[in-house]
């Protein structure tokens, strides 16, 4: 099932910052948000749509699982940023990919390959070889976004196209609210509890798309709340996207497969942008080696544990966007899930969405 989500309103989906009325810091919003609130969302919609009995928790388990256990064939894929163009097509958004640097004297970018350290530099990196740009890069280029063609021109011929990108005023904008916190017993508004919470409006045709399996039976459109404060959203089933290509390259006349990873969903690493032990062969059948990486700042997911009334650990991911540069010799071999690690509360965090790759020779 391939859904299309618009707004009815602005949209609120927190970080993973601990965040309290009267603190010293604001309630920040992710765009798009993390497949954990997406996989909420979809699996809570799913009961609506089953007529669930909310009062009976055999039901609810044996529809949509548990926190931590999932129903058989579920899987989500995405969310991504999405746009409605004027023929009706919805086309998807990515992150920029790390590895990219906008040319200082053009409109132009350059993509980076890894490189063998100059003589003299000495570093502590966990890789061989880095990342080198000997220009002067724009420094108006944040906030872009790469349509699907100019991802796939990326990744089949190692090049960017500025015409692909779009800035992200276009696709939605961010809004800051000032709050304070309520006494609902006495009625009445708490003295020193101001807070200021951000949220996402999307540009209009603007929502998020995601891939679900394993929730059947759903309307070909319909409502469903999403994120916090539980603002609502119109959802639609549309014709499939094109996945995203995962063909792993061939050996090149040396022997050697020369390969990398777009993540385009965050993904987690035990050892922080690392898996745990440097171990990939969880992903890759043959002899794979880690030679470089790209990555911006990572993302900090978190949440409140409404059973136990308190806040889960904040927990750090590669944001999407990360590119990680591969050698193996001989053929390699991709398994074909998404590439993450799980973290000590969930089982299956691939499954629900994180780490969603697309994989191109370098």
């Amino acid at each position: 099932m391939h859904l299309f989500l618009e707004p009815m309103d602005v949209w609120l989906f927190r970080d993973g910052r601990p965040f309290d009325a009267g603190s010293d810091h604001h309630a920040m919003s992710l765009f798009p948000p993390l497949p954990t609130v997406m996989q909420g969302a979809l699996r809570s919609h799913h009961l609506v749509v089953q007529k669930v009995n909310l009062h009976n928790r055999l039901a609810i388990e044996s529809m949509v699982g548990t926190s931590t256990g999932y129903p058989s064939g579920f899987q989500v894929r995405g969310p991504f940023v999405a746009r409605r163009d004027p023929d009706g097509r919805i086309q998807r958004y990515f992150a920029l990919p790390a590895d990219t640097v906008p040319d200082g004297d053009s409109k132009a970018f350059t993509v980076l390959s890894p490189q063998e350290l100059p003589d003299g530099v000495i570093t502590s990196a966990a890789t061989p070889k880095l990342l080198w740009y000997d220009g002067e890069p724009r420094k108006d280029s944040g906030g872009l976004w790469l349509d699907e063609a100019g991802l796939r021109h990326y990744l089949n011929d190692r090049q960017l196209v500025v015409e692909s990108t779009v800035h992200t005023d276009m696709l939605f904008n961010r809004e800051r609210r000032l709050g304070i916190r309520l006494d609902d017993a006495r009625r009445i508004t708490q003295e020193g509890a101001l807070y200021e919470t951000e949220f996402i409006r999307p540009a209009p045709g603007v929502g998020l798309a995601v891939i679900v399996d394993g929730l059947d039976g759903w309307p070909e459109q319909g409502y469903l709340r999403i994120g916090g404060e539980g603002h609502g959203a119109r959802f639609e089933q549309v014709p499939a996207w094109e996945a995203l290509p995962v063909q792993m390259p061939q050996p090149d006349a040396d022997g050697l497969t020369r390969f990398k990873v777009y993540f385009a969903t965050p993904a987690y690493f035990g050892a922080g942008w690392l898996p745990v032990n440097g171990n990939w062969s969880t992903w890759f059948e043959g002899d794979v080696k880690l030679v470089a990486a790209a990555l911006t700042r990572p993302v900090v997911a978190g949440g409140y544990d409404l059973a136990n009334d308190k806040h889960k650990p904040a927990r750090r991911y590669i944001p999407a966007g990360s590119v990680y540069f591969f050698v193996g010799h001989g053929t390699i071999h991709y398994t074909g899930r998404g590439i993450t690690e799980t973290t000590d509360d969930n089982n299956d965090l691939a499954r629900i969405g994180f780490g969603q790759v697309a994989i191109a020779h370098w």
